[in-house]
């Protein structure tokens, strides 16, 4: 009778054990990441609650149905664009999670899977957001432990069937149903390969997972424009800037507008926390100004330099880029004018009219 007692509080007591990697990862990823180096997304409570819910559903979907899409996803979507559904069947999901770990505690083999797979997942929730990409880097581990572990249960389960009742055929349709969903799985490997011979081919293929993903169309412009593809670059550059460049307001100047908070909101619900418009946007302009210029498009191109300059007045090679686009067009006199202090790019707290926006 004492020995029924004791069983359940040891096993209780032996739970505490799986609060040690959890406190071990705690202690190292707050010397690696700094609480204060975590930017703020500025999410209100409600959005940081549905985030949360998003996140769950992608990695339950991930878990049970890894697709080649899904693991090409960097984003959990547009921020401002209402996903309450999905929300609802991620904190649905982990309601289900959490009863089938309670209800399978005593089952070593399944509580290793159950508990590893929620530590794993634990710290990709966005409770603290991913300064990185809001879908963890390591996503494709994921099945490992979803569709592979399950399996490897359903099998163990069903020899223990077998044995029992003398019989093998539950365990051959069993296999033959697992062999089935590998296969599929197989095919979709395969499928993908060609996604990763190149980096054109691999951008696409982030494109198409996640056209949410705006840095993806840099790196497909990017890779067009080292292969000289100058057409294809620009429209790349244009889809990317046509999205995370504001409208300047009335009274308001463009490096203002780039600085403002919205249009920080805005790059970041489309890329990752890490990512700045100032930079970032600059950086872009001049690689569109550059492609432009190559296909001969100097008026462009001398827009791009104008507004890249704004957010990087000391960079001299946005100069010299501007001045050969103004001598390409004969416009000699904006060209020498460059070299007049008087024209150079005002400081970020000046401003300029409306009509210098996009």
């Amino acid at each position: 009778g004492l020995r029924g007692h004791f069983v359940p509080t040891r096993c209780r007591q032996s739970m505490t054990l799986y609060l040690i990697p959890v406190a071990l990862y705690l202690a190292v990823a707050r010397r690696i990441i700094p609480p204060a180096s975590i930017p703020d997304p500025l999410w209100s409570y409600s959005l940081h609650a549905e985030i949360i819910g998003r996140t769950l559903s992608y990695y339950t979907r991930i878990f049970l149905l890894p697709t080649v899409g899904a693991l090409h996803q960097s984003t959990l979507g547009a921020w401002d664009t209402p996903q309450p559904f999905i929300a609802a069947l991620g904190y649905l999901a982990a309601g289900v999670w959490l009863t089938v770990l309670v209800k399978l505690w005593r089952d070593k083999p399944l509580r290793l899977l159950t508990v590893w797979t929620s530590l794993a997942i634990f710290s990709c929730l966005n409770l603290i957001p991913i300064p990185s990409q809001l879908a963890s880097c390591y996503r494709a581990v994921i099945p490992l432990v979803g569709v592979a572990g399950l399996a490897g249960c359903l099998l163990d389960a069903l020899i223990a069937i077998a044995e029992a009742r003398r019989t093998w055929s539950p365990l051959f349709a069993a296999r033959s149903l697992i062999a089935a969903i590998c296969g599929v799985f197989v095919w979709q490997t395969l499928a993908d390969v060609g996604s990763w011979e190149t980096d054109v081919t691999l951008m696409h293929a982030e494109i198409a997972g996640d056209p949410n993903f705006v840095p993806a169309y840099g790196g497909l412009g990017f890779q067009f424009e080292g292969h000289g593809d100058w057409k294809s670059a620009t429209s790349c550059f244009d889809i990317l800037l046509g999205r995370i460049l504001p409208m300047v307001q009335p009274g308001q100047s463009f490096v203002q507008a780039v600085d403002s908070a919205a249009t920080q909101r805005n790059l970041w619900s489309q890329s990752g926390l890490r990512y700045r418009p100032h930079s970032y946007a600059g950086f872009i302009l001049a690689h569109r100004a550059w492609t432009r210029q190559k296909m001969g498009l100097y008026d462009s191109a001398a827009d791009d330099y104008r507004l890249a300059r704004l957010l990087n007045p000391r960079d001299r090679n946005l100069k010299e880029g501007l001045r050969v686009c103004y001598l390409a067009n004969g416009r000699i006199a904006e060209a020498h004018a460059l070299d007049d202090p008087a024209t150079q790019p005002m400081p970020a707290g000046r401003r300029m009219p409306a009509s210098g926006g996009r």
